[in-house]
């Protein structure tokens, strides 16, 4: 273990969080029903803090599962997430730290280095998808100068976000490049790629809205999630919302009414995505749906729609599942999403760990 991770700091997913815009379907009766929501948000709570609870005490572990299930773990709870090391029954450490310390995750390890340049590994137990990595740190809020290690060589996430700058192809999917390219650089970054074209974060929202939400990863609540989070970040840099930006705010709007439109009775997201309405009743592809659908709508939800019937019934329904279904063997992916849903209202609505801006990766 080396020395110079210990004791780095690290931003936490901020919980007073400057939204932009708001749910159309579910502004209109947020005011009728503000005094109703707040009785059913108490029980609410205690069943969010028992779920997250027990996931949080029984982490995947380091020797069963790949780079990818142990990087999507770190969503999980931000820099609180923990992963057990070697085995069920190994001591835990700090999911980040362990990744960016390269450890290994089922004899693999997730970095590289190729002409004296960090790079993630992509394809089958790593990245899922380029730039996939950085843009969970970004969501984590990991800081750009936190340590990364490789081969005895130290590097900095800003490598990673040189890298990930030179590796933008048109007229692909740049949903992650996005994520982490807007956290890392701000809205009005300017660059050039290995091919020395030039970009902007501008023209990648461009070409997400020009691809397709249907069909893509996870029903296109990644996509959905990378526009929201630039827009997100554009509002708190307090610059305008016009061309590119609103246009991208009407694009997510509407996705957002058809996710309350085909929402089921009992909470839960539609089982076909955004194609239309559907309730598979088989509990992994309502886990996966419904998950990654909330994690989106808690995200981008004003402070006032977070507490409306709506959004109450659907934390529920998402709590109640994973905690009827605790020892259920989950694929990683969709746990992790699931539970940064939970995670992210925990904090927005209840203020768990609130006062806490900065957090220590702890030791190896």
């Amino acid at each position: 273990m080396r020395k110079d991770l210990i004791g780095i700091a690290v931003v936490l997913v901020s919980v007073a969080v400057v939204m932009f815009g708001g749910h159309p379907a579910l502004s209109r009766s947020c005011h009728a029903a503000r005094g109703k929501s707040s009785t059913r948000l108490d029980s609410v709570k205690k069943r969010v803090r028992r779920c997250l609870d027990h996931y949080s005490a029984n982490p995947i572990d380091t020797g069963q599962n790949s780079p990818w299930s142990i990087m999507h773990a770190m969503i999980s709870f931000g820099v609180d997430s923990q992963v057990s090391r070697g085995g069920p029954n190994g001591p835990k450490v700090n999911a980040i730290s362990w990744m960016c310390g390269n450890g290994v995750c089922r004899n693999r390890k997730l970095f590289k280095i190729r002409d004296g340049q960090l790079y993630p590994r992509t394809g089958p137990s790593y990245q899922g998808h380029d730039g996939q990595f950085l843009a969970l740190l970004a969501q984590c809020r990991v800081m750009i100068d936190y340590p990364i290690l490789c081969e005895d060589q130290s590097f900095t996430v800003a490598d990673l976000v040189e890298i990930e700058k030179l590796e933008c192809e048109p007229n692909s999917e740049l949903t992650f490049h996005l994520i982490s390219l807007v956290h890392y650089l701000g809205t009005e970054a300017k660059w050039q790629d290995k091919k020395q074209r030039e970009w902007t974060i501008a023209m990648i929202l461009q070409q997400e809205m020009a691809q397709p939400i249907i069909g893509a990863t996870c029903g296109g609540t990644h996509r959905l999630m990378a526009l929201n989070y630039a827009l997100r970040k554009r509002r708190k840099e307090d610059l305008p919302i016009v061309e590119q930006w609103a246009k991208a705010q009407s694009f997510v709007d509407r996705y957002q009414r058809k996710a309350w439109k085909w929402q089921n009775r009992d909470g839960s997201f539609s089982t076909s995505w955004f194609r239309g309405s559907g309730n598979n009743p088989e509990i992994e592809r309502k886990l996966k749906t419904t998950g990654h659908v909330l994690e989106w709508l808690v995200f981008s939800a004003s402070d006032e729609e977070l507490r409306h019937p709506k959004m109450i019934r659907s934390v529920r329904y998402l709590t109640d599942l994973m905690i009827r279904n605790r020892y259920f063997d989950w694929e990683n992916g969709p746990q992790a999403h699931a539970l940064r849903a939970l995670t992210v209202y925990d904090q927005r609505v209840f203020g768990a760990r609130a006062d806490r801006e900065d957090l220590q990766l702890s030791q190896r």
